[in-house]
């Protein structure tokens, strides 16, 4: 299932920005997992709106998901080559709609 939200939500996204390629990397070993998939959808929007606008050239963004048995944790990166946060600002955003934009 998380595969899924992530195939989906990576496939709108895609499909409103043609100039940017995107790259799924799916760890095998992903278990089931109790989510709410509206929310991580609207996450990953977000995570993928500021990395997009983030970009000049060539815009790049890859997802990517990771299973931690040891720990039996699930973890979702999405990874960009944008202008990054400035260190002042790392701190605020996990603060819901924390935004440096007017």
């Amino acid at each position: 299932m998380t595969s899924v939200i992530l195939y989906q939500t990576v496939s709108l996204y895609s499909s409103i920005h043609p100039d940017c390629k995107f790259e799924v990397i799916n760890d095998d070993n992903l278990p089931l997992v109790m989510m709410d998939k509206d929310q991580i959808k609207r996450a990953m929007i977000n995570l993928m709106d500021n990395g997009y606008e983030s970009m000049q050239d060539d815009r790049f963004i890859q997802v990517r998901t990771f299973f931690n048995k040891q720990d039996n944790m699930v973890s979702v990166q999405i990874a960009d080559w944008g202008t990054g946060i400035s260190p002042e600002d790392k701190d605020k955003m996990i603060e819901p709609y924390f935004s440096k934009k007017k």
